[in-house]
Protein backbone atom coordinates (compact mmCIF):
# COMPACT_ATOMS: atom_id res chain seq x y z
CA UNK A 1 0.00 0.00 0.00
CA UNK A 2 1.29 3.44 -0.95
CA UNK A 3 1.08 6.39 1.42
CA UNK A 4 0.49 9.95 0.19
CA UNK A 5 4.26 10.45 -0.06
CA UNK A 6 4.69 7.38 -2.30
CA UNK A 7 6.26 5.03 0.27
CA UNK A 8 5.50 1.31 -0.17
CA UNK A 9 4.00 -0.53 2.82
CA UNK A 10 2.42 -3.91 3.55
CA UNK A 11 -1.28 -4.27 2.61
CA UNK A 12 -2.36 -4.63 6.25
CA UNK A 13 -0.31 -1.69 7.52
CA UNK A 14 -2.17 1.12 9.31
CA UNK A 15 0.70 3.64 9.35
CA UNK A 16 3.54 4.28 6.91
CA UNK A 17 6.82 2.87 8.26
CA UNK A 18 8.81 5.73 6.70
CA UNK A 19 6.76 8.90 7.38
CA UNK A 20 3.98 7.80 9.75
CA UNK A 21 1.16 8.66 7.31
CA UNK A 22 -2.24 7.17 8.28
CA UNK A 23 -3.17 4.38 5.86
CA UNK A 24 -6.45 2.65 4.96
CA UNK A 25 -5.80 -1.08 5.45
CA UNK A 26 -6.97 -3.92 3.23
CA UNK A 27 -6.61 -2.33 -0.23
CA UNK A 28 -4.37 -2.33 -3.24
CA UNK A 29 -1.39 0.06 -3.52
CA UNK A 30 -2.69 3.58 -3.26
CA UNK A 31 -6.24 2.46 -2.36
CA UNK A 32 -7.90 4.33 0.48
CA UNK A 33 -5.72 7.40 0.12
CA UNK A 34 -8.74 9.70 0.01
CA UNK A 35 -10.24 8.04 3.11
CA UNK A 36 -6.92 8.21 4.94
CA UNK A 37 -6.45 11.93 4.30
CA UNK A 38 -10.06 13.13 4.61
CA UNK A 39 -10.16 13.27 8.41
CA UNK A 40 -6.77 15.07 8.75
CA UNK A 41 -7.87 17.59 6.09
CA UNK A 42 -11.10 18.37 7.94
CA UNK A 43 -9.17 18.65 11.20
CA UNK A 44 -6.61 20.95 9.57
CA UNK A 45 -9.36 23.20 8.16
CA UNK A 46 -11.08 23.42 11.53
CA UNK A 47 -7.78 24.17 13.26
CA UNK A 48 -6.99 26.90 10.73
CA UNK A 49 -10.40 28.54 11.17
CA UNK A 50 -10.00 28.41 14.94
CA UNK A 51 -6.48 29.87 14.75
CA UNK A 52 -7.59 32.65 12.37
CA UNK A 53 -10.50 33.54 14.68
CA UNK A 54 -8.17 33.70 17.68
CA UNK A 55 -5.70 35.88 15.77
CA UNK A 56 -8.46 38.30 14.78
CA UNK A 57 -9.69 38.45 18.37
CA UNK A 58 -6.15 39.08 19.62
CA UNK A 59 -6.01 42.28 17.56
CA UNK A 60 -8.69 43.78 19.81
CA UNK A 61 -8.02 41.81 22.97
CA UNK A 62 -7.94 44.83 25.24
CA UNK A 63 -9.74 47.46 23.17
CA UNK A 64 -12.73 47.39 20.84
CA UNK A 65 -12.23 48.23 17.13
CA UNK A 66 -11.59 51.93 16.56
CA UNK A 67 -14.57 54.11 15.68
CA UNK A 68 -13.68 56.97 13.33
CA UNK A 69 -15.26 58.99 10.51
CA UNK A 70 -14.81 56.15 8.02
CA UNK A 71 -16.55 53.77 10.41
CA UNK A 72 -19.59 56.03 10.80
CA UNK A 73 -19.90 56.68 7.05
CA UNK A 74 -19.71 52.98 6.18
CA UNK A 75 -22.18 52.13 8.96
CA UNK A 76 -24.68 54.63 7.49
CA UNK A 77 -24.09 53.10 4.06
CA UNK A 78 -24.72 49.59 5.36
CA UNK A 79 -27.85 50.64 7.25
CA UNK A 80 -29.30 52.33 4.15
CA UNK A 81 -28.57 49.24 2.04
CA UNK A 82 -30.23 46.96 4.59
CA UNK A 83 -33.29 49.22 4.79
CA UNK A 84 -33.68 49.20 1.00
CA UNK A 85 -33.47 45.39 0.83
CA UNK A 86 -35.90 44.97 3.75
CA UNK A 87 -38.43 47.29 2.08
CA UNK A 88 -38.19 45.17 -1.07
CA UNK A 89 -38.56 41.97 0.96
CA UNK A 90 -41.62 43.11 2.93
CA UNK A 91 -43.25 44.54 -0.19
CA UNK A 92 -42.71 41.23 -1.99
CA UNK A 93 -44.17 39.29 0.95
CA UNK A 94 -47.18 41.60 1.20
CA UNK A 95 -47.98 41.37 -2.51
CA UNK A 96 -47.41 37.62 -2.83
CA UNK A 97 -50.35 35.30 -3.52
CA UNK A 98 -48.34 32.17 -2.79
CA UNK A 99 -49.17 29.66 -0.05
CA UNK A 100 -45.68 30.40 1.33
CA UNK A 101 -45.42 34.19 0.98
CA UNK A 102 -42.47 34.44 3.35
CA UNK A 103 -40.25 32.48 0.95
CA UNK A 104 -39.86 35.45 -1.38
CA UNK A 105 -38.79 37.55 1.60
CA UNK A 106 -36.12 34.96 2.39
CA UNK A 107 -34.88 35.14 -1.20
CA UNK A 108 -34.55 38.94 -1.13
CA UNK A 109 -32.76 39.06 2.22
CA UNK A 110 -30.46 36.18 1.26
CA UNK A 111 -29.51 38.03 -1.93
CA UNK A 112 -28.86 41.14 0.17
CA UNK A 113 -26.51 39.20 2.47
CA UNK A 114 -24.68 37.72 -0.53
CA UNK A 115 -24.20 41.17 -2.11
CA UNK A 116 -22.81 42.54 1.16
CA UNK A 117 -20.31 39.69 1.50
CA UNK A 118 -19.18 39.92 -2.14
CA UNK A 119 -18.70 43.69 -1.99
CA UNK A 120 -16.70 43.42 1.24
CA UNK A 121 -14.52 40.62 -0.11
CA UNK A 122 -13.80 41.96 -3.59
CA UNK A 123 -14.29 45.73 -3.29
CA UNK A 124 -12.72 46.76 0.03
CA UNK A 125 -12.28 45.35 3.52
CA UNK A 126 -12.84 48.92 4.80
CA UNK A 127 -16.54 48.19 4.28
CA UNK A 128 -16.55 45.69 7.18
CA UNK A 129 -18.26 48.02 9.72
CA UNK A 130 -21.01 48.86 7.23
CA UNK A 131 -21.29 45.24 6.10
CA UNK A 132 -21.77 44.13 9.71
CA UNK A 133 -24.47 46.76 10.18
CA UNK A 134 -26.28 45.45 7.11
CA UNK A 135 -25.85 41.74 7.83
CA UNK A 136 -27.30 41.84 11.37
CA UNK A 137 -30.87 42.76 10.26
CA UNK A 138 -30.67 41.04 6.86
CA UNK A 139 -29.49 37.72 8.27
CA UNK A 140 -32.01 37.99 11.10
CA UNK A 141 -34.98 38.56 8.79
CA UNK A 142 -33.67 35.98 6.32
CA UNK A 143 -33.81 33.19 8.91
CA UNK A 144 -37.14 34.41 10.30
CA UNK A 145 -38.65 34.53 6.79
CA UNK A 146 -37.38 30.99 6.24
CA UNK A 147 -39.51 29.87 9.21
CA UNK A 148 -42.25 32.41 8.42
CA UNK A 149 -45.30 30.15 8.64
CA UNK A 150 -44.22 28.66 11.98
CA UNK A 151 -43.39 32.09 13.40
CA UNK A 152 -46.78 33.41 12.31
CA UNK A 153 -48.33 30.73 14.55
CA UNK A 154 -46.18 31.74 17.53
CA UNK A 155 -43.61 28.92 17.21
CA UNK A 156 -40.52 31.10 17.47
CA UNK A 157 -38.16 29.16 19.77
CA UNK A 158 -36.47 26.95 17.17
CA UNK A 159 -36.12 29.73 14.54
CA UNK A 160 -34.42 31.96 17.12
CA UNK A 161 -31.98 29.18 18.02
CA UNK A 162 -31.20 28.61 14.33
CA UNK A 163 -30.73 32.36 13.95
CA UNK A 164 -28.32 32.40 16.88
CA UNK A 165 -26.28 29.64 15.23
CA UNK A 166 -26.30 31.57 11.94
CA UNK A 167 -24.95 34.68 13.69
CA UNK A 168 -22.31 32.53 15.41
CA UNK A 169 -21.22 31.15 12.02
CA UNK A 170 -21.01 34.66 10.54
CA UNK A 171 -18.97 35.78 13.57
CA UNK A 172 -16.50 32.88 13.37
CA UNK A 173 -16.02 32.61 9.59
CA UNK A 174 -14.01 34.87 7.23
CA UNK A 175 -15.08 38.30 5.90
CA UNK A 176 -16.89 39.47 9.09
CA UNK A 177 -15.00 37.27 11.53
CA UNK A 178 -14.79 38.46 15.11
CA UNK A 179 -17.22 41.39 14.81
CA UNK A 180 -18.74 42.02 18.29
CA UNK A 181 -22.18 42.97 16.89
CA UNK A 182 -22.60 39.50 15.37
CA UNK A 183 -21.66 37.80 18.64
CA UNK A 184 -24.09 40.01 20.57
CA UNK A 185 -26.87 39.21 18.10
CA UNK A 186 -26.06 35.50 18.30
CA UNK A 187 -26.12 35.38 22.10
CA UNK A 188 -29.39 37.35 22.24
CA UNK A 189 -31.01 35.07 19.67
CA UNK A 190 -29.88 31.85 21.34
CA UNK A 191 -30.90 33.01 24.80
CA UNK A 192 -34.31 34.25 23.70
CA UNK A 193 -34.81 31.06 21.69
CA UNK A 194 -34.31 28.97 24.83
CA UNK A 195 -36.69 31.23 26.77
CA UNK A 196 -39.40 31.05 24.12
CA UNK A 197 -39.07 27.28 23.82
CA UNK A 198 -39.54 27.01 27.57
CA UNK A 199 -42.74 29.11 27.41
CA UNK A 200 -43.94 27.83 24.02
CA UNK A 201 -47.08 26.12 25.28
CA UNK A 202 -48.22 29.26 27.12
CA UNK A 203 -47.70 31.70 24.25
CA UNK A 204 -48.87 29.56 21.34
CA UNK A 205 -51.17 31.55 19.09
CA UNK A 206 -49.32 34.86 19.44
CA UNK A 207 -47.95 36.21 16.17
CA UNK A 208 -44.55 37.82 16.53
CA UNK A 209 -45.10 39.58 13.19
CA UNK A 210 -48.38 41.17 14.33
CA UNK A 211 -47.40 42.20 17.86
CA UNK A 212 -43.82 41.33 18.90
CA UNK A 213 -44.10 43.41 22.10
CA UNK A 214 -46.94 41.32 23.53
CA UNK A 215 -45.24 38.14 22.39
CA UNK A 216 -41.95 38.75 24.20
CA UNK A 217 -43.68 40.36 27.19
CA UNK A 218 -45.61 37.11 27.69
CA UNK A 219 -42.44 35.05 27.28
CA UNK A 220 -40.65 37.23 29.85
CA UNK A 221 -43.35 36.78 32.47
CA UNK A 222 -43.52 33.02 31.87
CA UNK A 223 -39.74 32.46 31.97
CA UNK A 224 -38.27 35.17 34.19
CA UNK A 225 -36.21 32.61 36.14
CA UNK A 226 -34.71 31.21 32.93
CA UNK A 227 -33.80 34.73 31.82
CA UNK A 228 -31.95 35.21 35.11
CA UNK A 229 -30.18 31.84 34.82
CA UNK A 230 -28.99 32.65 31.29
CA UNK A 231 -27.85 36.07 32.50
CA UNK A 232 -25.88 34.49 35.36
CA UNK A 233 -24.19 32.04 32.95
CA UNK A 234 -23.21 34.86 30.57
CA UNK A 235 -21.89 37.01 33.42
CA UNK A 236 -19.85 34.07 34.70
CA UNK A 237 -18.34 33.58 31.22
CA UNK A 238 -17.57 37.31 31.07
CA UNK A 239 -15.88 37.13 34.46
CA UNK A 240 -13.82 34.13 33.33
CA UNK A 241 -12.72 36.00 30.20
CA UNK A 242 -11.77 39.02 32.31
CA UNK A 243 -9.64 36.80 34.54
CA UNK A 244 -7.90 35.39 31.45
CA UNK A 245 -7.13 38.97 30.30
CA UNK A 246 -9.69 39.13 27.48
CA UNK A 247 -11.60 42.23 28.72
CA UNK A 248 -12.84 43.38 25.30
CA UNK A 249 -14.22 39.90 24.53
CA UNK A 250 -15.64 39.51 28.01
CA UNK A 251 -17.44 42.85 27.70
CA UNK A 252 -19.73 41.30 25.07
CA UNK A 253 -20.88 38.52 27.41
CA UNK A 254 -21.27 40.98 30.29
CA UNK A 255 -23.37 43.35 28.17
CA UNK A 256 -25.68 40.59 26.94
CA UNK A 257 -25.82 39.12 30.45
CA UNK A 258 -27.05 42.51 31.72
CA UNK A 259 -29.81 42.49 29.08
CA UNK A 260 -31.03 39.08 30.26
CA UNK A 261 -30.74 40.12 33.90
CA UNK A 262 -32.84 43.26 33.33
CA UNK A 263 -35.41 41.26 31.33
CA UNK A 264 -35.61 38.70 34.11
CA UNK A 265 -35.96 41.47 36.69
CA UNK A 266 -38.97 42.95 34.90
CA UNK A 267 -40.45 39.47 34.63
CA UNK A 268 -39.99 38.84 38.36
CA UNK A 269 -41.42 42.20 39.43
CA UNK A 270 -44.34 41.90 37.03
CA UNK A 271 -45.29 38.36 37.95
CA UNK A 272 -48.28 37.60 40.16
CA UNK A 273 -47.03 34.13 41.12
CA UNK A 274 -44.67 33.10 43.94
CA UNK A 275 -41.46 35.07 43.37
CA UNK A 276 -39.24 33.62 46.09
CA UNK A 277 -36.98 31.49 43.88
CA UNK A 278 -36.86 34.08 41.09
CA UNK A 279 -35.98 36.86 43.56
CA UNK A 280 -33.05 34.80 44.87
CA UNK A 281 -31.82 34.33 41.29
CA UNK A 282 -32.18 38.08 40.65
CA UNK A 283 -30.17 38.89 43.79
CA UNK A 284 -27.48 36.37 42.77
CA UNK A 285 -27.32 37.83 39.25
CA UNK A 286 -26.95 41.36 40.65
CA UNK A 287 -24.23 40.24 43.08
CA UNK A 288 -22.34 38.45 40.30
CA UNK A 289 -22.52 41.53 38.08
CA UNK A 290 -21.14 43.61 40.97
CA UNK A 291 -18.22 41.18 41.32
CA UNK A 292 -17.52 41.29 37.58
CA UNK A 293 -17.71 45.10 37.57
CA UNK A 294 -15.39 45.48 40.58
CA UNK A 295 -12.77 43.30 38.91
CA UNK A 296 -12.26 45.71 35.98
CA UNK A 297 -13.74 48.89 37.50
CA UNK A 298 -16.71 48.83 35.12
CA UNK A 299 -18.76 51.70 36.56
CA UNK A 300 -21.93 51.26 34.51
CA UNK A 301 -22.06 47.52 35.20
CA UNK A 302 -21.48 48.22 38.90
CA UNK A 303 -24.50 50.54 39.06
CA UNK A 304 -26.73 48.11 37.13
CA UNK A 305 -25.59 45.25 39.35
CA UNK A 306 -26.43 47.29 42.43
CA UNK A 307 -29.95 48.00 41.14
CA UNK A 308 -30.36 44.31 40.27
CA UNK A 309 -29.32 43.17 43.74
CA UNK A 310 -31.58 45.81 45.31
CA UNK A 311 -34.57 44.70 43.22
CA UNK A 312 -33.90 41.06 44.08
CA UNK A 313 -33.73 41.77 47.81
CA UNK A 314 -36.95 43.79 47.70
CA UNK A 315 -38.74 41.09 45.72
CA UNK A 316 -37.53 38.46 48.20
CA UNK A 317 -38.75 40.48 51.19
CA UNK A 318 -42.11 41.05 49.48
CA UNK A 319 -42.43 37.32 48.78
CA UNK A 320 -41.64 36.50 52.44
CA UNK A 321 -44.05 39.02 53.94
CA UNK A 322 -46.82 38.85 51.36
CA UNK A 323 -49.22 37.05 53.69
CA UNK A 324 -48.43 39.14 56.80
CA UNK A 325 -50.89 41.66 58.21
CA UNK A 326 -49.86 45.31 58.27
CA UNK A 327 -46.49 46.84 57.40
CA UNK A 328 -44.65 46.14 60.64
CA UNK A 329 -42.77 43.02 59.49
CA UNK A 330 -41.75 44.38 56.04
CA UNK A 331 -40.52 47.64 57.59
CA UNK A 332 -38.54 45.78 60.28
CA UNK A 333 -36.85 43.52 57.73
CA UNK A 334 -36.09 46.44 55.40
CA UNK A 335 -34.54 48.47 58.24
CA UNK A 336 -32.50 45.51 59.48
CA UNK A 337 -31.25 44.79 55.96
CA UNK A 338 -30.45 48.46 55.43
CA UNK A 339 -28.36 48.69 58.63
CA UNK A 340 -26.60 45.44 57.74
CA UNK A 341 -25.57 46.67 54.29
CA UNK A 342 -24.59 50.05 55.75
CA UNK A 343 -22.23 48.34 58.22
CA UNK A 344 -20.70 46.20 55.46
CA UNK A 345 -20.29 49.24 53.22
CA UNK A 346 -18.45 51.25 55.86
CA UNK A 347 -16.39 48.53 57.56
CA UNK A 348 -15.87 45.74 55.02
CA UNK A 349 -16.32 47.05 51.46
CA UNK A 350 -12.64 47.94 50.86
CA UNK A 351 -11.49 44.54 52.13
CA UNK A 352 -14.06 42.73 49.96
CA UNK A 353 -13.09 44.82 46.93
CA UNK A 354 -9.39 44.01 47.34
CA UNK A 355 -10.15 40.29 47.67
CA UNK A 356 -12.28 40.31 44.51
CA UNK A 357 -9.56 42.09 42.52
CA UNK A 358 -6.93 39.68 43.86
CA UNK A 359 -9.00 36.67 42.75
CA UNK A 360 -9.75 38.29 39.40
CA UNK A 361 -6.15 39.00 38.41
CA UNK A 362 -5.30 37.23 35.12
Amino acid sequence: MLCSNGHQNAAEAKFCRDCGQVLASGGSPGAGYQQATQAPQVQATTSKLSADLKNDLLKHRHESPEVNLQTIITVISGALFALAVLLLAFDAVGSSYSDSPFLIGFVWTAIGCAVVYLLTKFASSDLIPGATTAVVPLLGLSVLFLFGNSIDDGEVGLPLIVLGLAYAAAWSLPILRGRPALLVAGLLSLGNGLVVLNAQSSIRGYSVFDDPTDFFDSATRESSSLYLIIGIVLLAIGWSLDRKDWPSFGKVFIGVGIVFEVSGAFGVLGSSEDRTAASILLTAAGALLIIVAVQRSRKTSLVIGGFGAFAGIVAFIVALTESSDGIGLPVAILLGTSFGFGFIGVKKSLEIQNKIRAVGKP
